[in-house]
């Protein structure tokens, strides 16, 4: 069963949810997810708040099956405790942003997270997003934590989660899609993986405290040659606007403005293109297509 299958079911609480008024003040909202999941599903939560993020952990052994994917026990357990803490975000007093169901393996250490935006969902609701997009922004994250004393499982650690970080890991969960589909600049490029932050201060070259750069670096293989020899100019530049243009489409379709523009580095730190405001928001015929047309008439 596909993670993002399960959560074609917000889609029939739609009008149920869009219906919601303010029920759950913000002082009782821990409380009543963690009630509401052991009482209706069985689910035993631990509820944590980090700014306007809120967060349920559910601890359960053996969670992943041979093939290292998610039984269908636990992807139900996850389908529980997701609609109920998006029922009760959206019609809570507190002015929620973010929302995380964390699963964790207490043997392995092995915990998978995942985030929704919350406007997300009232997007979906009143059909301003697709269902494709929709499933599409939801981010999965994996990390290996150590037990605590005893053997004891670890402390559920809730980070705030920012709308400036969330679409750089979006931007990287994207490229990477790409990337996958497009085997020839994988070949030539010899990209190993992508990563995607947000960076404020004198580093950034942003000239307001408020306001920084998206960065995508790109990691190549240790034995790729420097990227300003790979392909030609052309193939390069290409290369770079493919990867501006996705970026530029995930911060569009958020309405996102705090920031001076988008740098591309390679795992050294070492700067392969930069775009300001102006650069990154022009529009332009370096498709994945043009990509391709490129590298032919090499």
């Amino acid at each position: 069963m596909s993670i993002r299958l399960i959560l074609l079911s917000l889609v029939v609480l739609g009008p149920c949810l869009a219906g919601c008024r303010p029920s759950y003040p913000t002082g009782s909202v821990k409380q009543t997810i963690a009630r509401i999941c052991e009482d209706e599903y069985g689910v035993k939560v631990e509820v944590k708040e980090a700014g306007r993020t809120i967060g349920t952990l559910i601890v359960v052994k053996n969670m992943l099956l041979s093939d290292l994917s998610l039984s269908d026990q636990v992807l139900k357990k996850i389908e529980d405790v997701m609609l109920t803490v998006s029922r009760i975000t959206l019609s809570s007093e507190g002015s929620y942003e973010f929302f995380v169901i964390a699963i964790l393996d207490p043997d392995t250490g092995i915990q998978v997270s995942f985030v929704r935006y919350i406007k997300d969902i009232r997007r979906l609701i009143t059909d301003d997003i697709s269902r494709n997009d929709y499933f599409q922004r939801l981010l999965i994250e994996t990390e290996v934590r150590q037990p605590g004393k005893s053997g004891r499982p670890p402390s559920y650690q809730l980070k705030e989660y920012k709308l400036r970080d969330f679409l750089a890991r979006q931007i990287s969960e994207r490229i990477q899609l790409q990337l996958q589909l497009n085997l020839v600049s994988r070949r030539i490029f010899q990209i190993e993986g992508i990563e995607g932050g947000y960076y404020t201060g004198e580093n950034s070259r942003t000239r307001f405290k408020d306001q920084g750069v998206f960065r995508v670096t790109v990691r190549f293989h240790p034995e790729a040659p420097p990227f300003e020899s790979m392909g030609t100019p052309e193939i390069r530049k290409n290369f770079t606007h493919m990867l501006r243009r996705t970026a530029r489409t995930v911060i569009k379709r958020y309405g996102f403005t705090a920031f001076e523009g988008m740098e591309i580095v390679d795992g050294a730190g070492e700067q392969m293109a930069y775009f300001d405001r102006q650069a990154f928001n022009q529009d332009s015929m370096n498709t994945l297509m043009e990509l391709i047309r490129s590298i032919k008439q090499k």
